[in-house]
């Protein structure tokens, strides 16, 4: 079983991928280029022969928690909220991108 994770970044290369196989595609939705509606983050695998998509929806029902959270992705370009979130996970600002200053 082989699992990715696909996310809009994922999405948009899927999408050139499709270009670039039929440029008559270009300009058109991803349901006329035949491909998935992207509505989040997933977990996508196949397991014996069945394409499967798991979201944040999915484990949060299935753990029993709220649908609620924070994206990181929103964030890339106001600073203030980064900053804060910095704040939040690291232990030690001067160690930010290491493991070990991760709370």
């Amino acid at each position: 079983m082989k699992a990715r994770v696909f996310d809009k970044h994922e999405a948009k290369k899927e999408e050139v991928a499709a270009i670039e196989r039929n440029p008559s595609l270009k300009g058109k939705t991803r349901k006329e280029m035949g491909l998935l509606e992207f509505t989040g983050v997933q977990i996508r695998s196949n397991i014996c022969g069945m394409n499967m998509g798991f979201s944040p929806i999915h484990f949060n029902a299935l753990l029993g928690l709220p649908n609620s959270g924070i994206e990181l992705d929103v964030f890339e370009k106001d600073t203030r909220y980064r900053d804060d979130l910095l704040h939040l996970i690291c232990t030690d600002l001067n160690l930010k991108g290491k493991v070990k200053g991760l709370t």
